[in-house]
């Protein structure tokens, strides 16, 4: 799943569902945090994903 939040939702736009920050980006990013607690590197070698955190 994070292969195509990656690969087709960030591959041309800086947010989830274009340019401009939405209530999708709030959740997808919610849902992806989670992923801390089981100490799973999520941002390794996924560099659109992890752009897309730190904004």
């Amino acid at each position: 799943a994070l292969d195509i939040v990656e690969n087709i939702w960030l591959k041309e736009t800086k947010f989830v569902s274009g340019d401009q920050i939405s209530i999708a980006d709030l959740f997808a990013v919610e849902e992806i945090e989670q992923l801390k607690i089981i100490k799973f590197n999520f941002r390794a070698g996924r560099p659109n994903l992890s752009a897309y955190l730190d904004r």
